[in-house]
C-alpha cells in the first residue's frame, strides 16, 4: 500500500502518507488491545493472585490448573502491580470490584503473595510453592462456596458453563 502511494504521489507525500497510515493502524491495534483487556477484566469474578518470582534468578510459580488467576512478576514488583491489577478492575467497570454493597470478602480481591515475606522469612522455594498453592486453592474453594450460595443459577451459567438456564438480574428493591 505505501509502495502505491509512492509510486503515485512521490516520495515525500507517499512516505509520508503511508507513516500516517502505518501509525494510525498500529493506534487502532492498541485500542482494540485495550478494549479486548478491560472486557475480561469487566467480567472477571476471581480472585487475583500477584505472585513474586524468585529474587535471585526469576523462577515463576507455576501450578496446573492454576495459570488464569496467578499473574506472576519479578520480586521488587509485586506492590505495584498488585496496584495495576486494581486499577484495571476498576476502569472496566467489574461489578465484583464496583459494587459497594459487596462486603470485602463478596469483592474481587488482588491478594499478593511474596517469598519470603513476614513470618515465612525462612522459607524455601519449595515451599513457597507450597503456600502459593494452598492459599490458592483454600481461597478459591471459599469464594466458589459463596457465589454458588448467593446465585446458584449465576454460578451455574458462568463458572459451570451449563446450557439450558437463563440469568437475569435480580433488582433489589428499597
Amino acid at each position: 500500500m505505501a509502495g502505491f502511494l509512492v509510486l503515485r504521489f512521490g516520495l515525500a507525500f507517499g512516505g509520508l502518507t503511508g507513516l500516517i497510515l502505518c501509525g494510525f493502524l498500529f493506534l487502532l491495534w492498541e485500542r482494540l488491545g485495550y478494549l479486548a483487556k478491560m472486557r475480561h477484566y469487566a467480567t472477571m469474578y476471581e480472585n487475583i493472585y500477584v505472585v513474586s518470582n524468585h529474587p535471585d534468578d526469576d523462577r515463576e510459580v507455576k501450578i496446573g490448573g492454576l495459570e488464569k488467576v496467578i499473574v506472576n512478576v519479578g520480586y521488587s514488583f509485586v506492590v505495584k502491580e498488585v496496584q495495576q491489577q486494581i486499577r484495571c478492575l476498576e476502569k472496566s467497570g467489574n461489578v465484583f470490584h464496583a459494587d459497594h454493597s459487596l462486603t470485602d470478602y463478596q469483592r474481587i480481591a488482588v491478594l499478593p503473595l511474596i517469598y519470603q515475606d513476614g513470618e515465612f522469612i525462612n522459607e524455601s522455594w519449595k515451599e513457597f510453592k507450597e503456600r502459593v498453592e494452598l492459599t490458592i486453592k483454600t481461597e478459591r474453594s471459599y469464594r466458589h462456596a459463596m457465589l454458588k450460595k448467593a446465585d446458584e443459577i449465576w454460578y451455574n451459567v458462568y463458572s459451570n458453563d451449563q446450557n439450558g438456564m437463563e440469568w437475569k438480574k435480580q433488582i433489589k428493591s428499597k
